[in-house]
């Protein structure tokens, strides 16, 4: 997955960037400081996947991912040249093709009178239009509210405006959390409840870009092998999960091996779980659901 850090200038994105990956992006208060959007990679916190791999002895954790950039901040006349938002206007469709250019004209009116490009329902005639366009404005968002400490919930403005808009909406102390980044994980959690904040700002941000996305997890993992959590698509079926594993083995698919992974804990690994019955087989088209862990049968 890939997150955008967006918003104007000196309002705290690259602050907010350090804290969540510990990037150590360049941060200060005069214009621009950003030339070059950062980048960062974070590991995705889940305690369910730390248990899956000790229950059946895996060799090794590989948790999903996030992939952070910090793009420069957009202002006034960015079109212009001003700052570095002319290296984010969208790139042209194929003008050749009747429904996607037409399409453009709508977004490009939509754009000038204020209106995102995803207001604009991408034409059944050009369905990768929307991907050729790669408009900033046409991703799905998330507000993060940069409140001060103690504050858990974002201001009520920014969550109307949220609702509104369909967006997803979460709150996070930048300051603090670059703060407690720089403490050892107890230290962490103890300066955490003192302010009476549940979980990490990386934590709240992850489920909330994983609800606005409507991703689950699920996970793979044997015995001498690597434990790995791995995003999907709500509603996706086990050939699909399969594909995320391998295309080769999502083609050899025959059947899969289905266990919810507090099931499989209790049960104590596979052998219990499948002799209290709650190891199932299931077909293709079975629809994952989050938590599941799964082993593809060839």
């Amino acid at each position: 997955m890939k997150v955008g850090i967006v918003g104007l200038p000196n309002a705290g994105k690259s602050t907010l960037f350090n804290a969540l990956t510990k990037g150590g992006a360049q941060t200060g208060d005069y214009p621009f400081t950003t030339i070059e959007p950062n980048v960062a990679i974070a590991e995705v916190p889940d305690e369910r996947l730390e248990k899956v791999a000790k229950t059946v002895g895996s060799s090794e954790l590989v948790p999903a991912t996030i992939s952070f950039h910090d793009i420069a901040g957009l202002v006034k006349g960015a079109s212009e040249g001003e700052g570095l938002g002319n290296q984010f206007q969208a790139r042209s469709g194929d003008k050749e093709a009747i429904a996607e250019h037409g399409w453009l004209q709508a977004v490009h009116e939509a754009l000038a009178a204020g209106r995102p490009a995803r207001s604009i329902p991408v034409p059944d005639a050009a369905p990768a239009a929307a991907a050729n366009l790669q408009a900033l404005s046409s991703k799905p968002v998330l507000y993060v509210a940069n409140v001060d400490e103690g504050d858990a919930e974002p201001p009520e403005a920014v969550t109307s405006h949220a609702n509104a808009v369909g967006a997803g909406v979460v709150a996070v102390s930048a300051r603090i959390e670059g703060e407690l980044a720089e403490l050892d994980p107890e230290e962490a959690a103890e300066m955490r409840e003192s302010y009476g904040v549940e979980g990490s700002g990386l934590e709240r941000l992850v489920r909330a870009a994983y609800e606005l996305l409507e991703l689950i997890t699920f996970f793979t993992a044997g015995e001498g092998k690597e434990a790995v959590a791995r995003p999907l698509p709500r509603g996706a079926t086990a050939l699909e999960a399969a594909g995320t594993i391998h295309t080769e083995i999502q083609e050899a698919f025959v059947k899969a091996e289905v266990v919810n992974w507090e099931q499989l804990v209790k049960c104590g690994g596979y052998v219990g779980a499948r002799d209290k019955g709650v190891l199932r087989i299931e077909g293709r088209d079975y629809v994952v659901a989050d938590g599941d862990v799964i082993t593809i049968k060839v």
